[in-house]
C-alpha cells in the first residue's frame, strides 16, 4: 500500500516512488542521502526555509504539496510554493533535485514538510 513501509525503514511505500528508490529494499545511508534535506535560502532579499529531494522523472500521479507550521500540530499547504527551483539532477538517474521553501516568519519556531498523496 503507499502508506506501508514493507522493510520497516520507515519510509512510506508512496514516498520511496517520488524519490525513485526501491521500495523493496531497506534505506540504506546512501538511500537515505537522497531523502529530502532541510536549509535555508536567501534570494532576491527574501530568506526561505527550503527542503530538497529527487523527484523520479517518470513519477505520475503524485501530489506534493508544500506545507509549513508553527508547531507541527496545525499545518498550513503553501501553493504554490513560495520558492521553487530544480536545482540538479542526479548523476545516475537523471532525475531532477528540486528545492522548494516557504518565507521565513522571522521566529525561532518554523517547520516545513512535504504532504505527499495520490488519487
Amino acid at each position: 500500500s503507499p502508506s506501508g513501509t514493507p522493510e520497516n525503514d520507515g519510509v512510506p511505500t508512496l514516498l520511496k516512488y517520488l524519490y525513485n528508490l526501491n521500495p523493496t529494499t531497506e534505506i540504506n545511508a546512501a538511500n537515505r542521502a537522497l531523502l529530502p534535506s532541510v536549509g535555508t535560502l536567501t534570494t532576491g532579499g527574501n530568506k526561505y526555509i527550503t527542503l530538497t529531494y529527487r523527484k523520479y522523472a517518470l513519477e505520475k500521479g503524485i501530489t506534493v504539496n508544500v506545507q509549513t507550521s508553527a508547531d507541527l500540530k496545525t499545518w498550513t499547504t503553501v501553493s504554490p510554493p513560495d520558492y521553487s527551483a530544480q536545482v540538479g539532477t542526479t548523476p545516475d538517474t537523471n532525475d531532477p533535485i528540486v528545492e522548494v521553501g516557504v518565507l521565513s516568519n522571522g521566529t525561532n519556531k518554523q517547520f516545513i514538510r512535504l504532504d505527499v498523496t495520490m488519487p
